[in-house]
């Protein structure tokens, strides 16, 4: 649920973060960011790059449940 509703300010940040390497118009504003986002391409944008990355959080969390598990019963703090 997280990702989903940070994924707006994850989509601005990574476009500032290309804008450095190639001096876009909206470098150094994040509300200028936003508003060429959303004139181009709409509430979707915002939205754009959020599969990938609902498949990396999905990802990282099926890895730090296992881990958790395996590391807690290891150390006898759940029972089996």
């Amino acid at each position: 649920l997280s990702a989903v509703i940070s994924q707006p300010i994850d989509t601005i940040k990574s476009n500032m973060q290309a804008s450095k390497q190639t001096s876009s118009h909206f470098q150094g504003s994040s509300l200028r960011c936003f508003r060429s986002i959303y004139s181009s391409a709409g509430f979707r944008g915002l939205y754009r790059g959020m599969v990938p990355r609902m498949l990396r959080v999905t990802a990282e969390q099926a890895v730090t449940f296992s881990v958790f598990d395996l590391v807690a019963r290891r150390l006898d703090l759940m029972p089996l």
